[in-house]
């Protein structure tokens, strides 16, 4: 089973440090290899979730993360990121941990530079959660990991156009800045894409803390990432750049069960 990733085309926009590219009318079936066996190349960065049908730009430049390019170039073109947990900085020369949920991104822009660097855009492909990671003679560190499809809850079909509709409205008025008539992202909001790439577009597109991002991204279930999002949304406290306390703690008890990786939102 495989999903498709829009076709970006080729205006963009710069949210700090983000890039996000805009839907075009086209679509290009950009998917997981069809003897994709689980295996991949983890490439561990703090602070950055990546999301599917978003593109992020890399500089690489360490030798090890130099390697892991050369190979994923060699093969399948496929880097996978994954979010650093918190306190990573004392455990650099070890294997700090990391968050159990990924996104396989697919390098489709590489230009490398005179001293050995190189630059990259990689579109995020697949959400996927690791199974195991494996003990490796490489440099940088490899997993065998799970996809999560997107999956669409049939017997919310009726109500899913409305529910978009709350989710756009509810993103311009937590970020009224990004969601403006004159910013990037207003096409995207326009252009009645599905719902499951939305959801990924606008969570990535905001400064949402880590926590936050990654309960997002674990969720293959569209209609519940929605339902998240649109919460977290209409909670959101632009002025503290936080979710308050109590509904932090509200939005943990709603976790699934098994969704306990996710540490509570942040009340900074």
């Amino acid at each position: 089973m495989n999903q498709t990733v829009y076709d970006f085309g080729s205006a963009l926009f710069r949210k700090r440090d983000l890039w996000v590219f805009l839907v075009s009318d086209s679509v290009q079936e950009i998917r997981l290899p069809d003897d994709f066996d689980g295996r991949v190349r983890l490439f561990p960065l703090p602070r950055l979730v990546m999301f599917p049908n978003v593109v992020q730009p890399l500089h690489i430049f360490e030798p090890r993360y130099c390697d892991l390019l050369h190979d994923a170039m060699l093969d399948d073109g496929l880097i996978t990121l994954a979010t650093l947990r918190e306190g990573w900085e004392p455990k650099l020369s070890a294997q700090p941990s990391i968050a159990p949920v990924v996104c396989i991104g697919k390098v489709f822009s590489h230009m490398p530079t005179e001293d050995n660097r190189h630059n990259i855009l990689l579109i995020g492909v697949q959400r996927a959660r690791i199974i195991e990671e494996l003990q490796v003679l490489t440099p940088y560190r490899q997993a065998v990991v799970e996809p999560i499809f997107d999956i669409y809850d049939p017997s919310r079909d009726d109500d899913r156009d409305d529910r978009q509709a709350n989710l756009v409205a509810a993103y311009k008025q937590a970020f009224p800045a990004v969601g403006a008539a004159g910013s990037g992202l207003t096409k995207i909001l326009r252009s009645g894409i599905p719902l499951g790439p939305l959801t990924d577009i606008i969570t990535y597109s905001v400064e949402f803390p880590s926590a936050m991002k990654e309960m997002l991204l674990e969720k293959g279930d569209v209609d519940a990432r929605s339902d998240l999002l649109l919460k977290m949304l209409e909670n959101w406290d632009s002025k503290t750049g936080s979710i308050p306390t109590q509904d932090s703690e509200n939005f943990s008890r709603r976790a699934d069960s098994d969704d306990d990786f996710a540490p509570p939102f942040s009340a900074n």
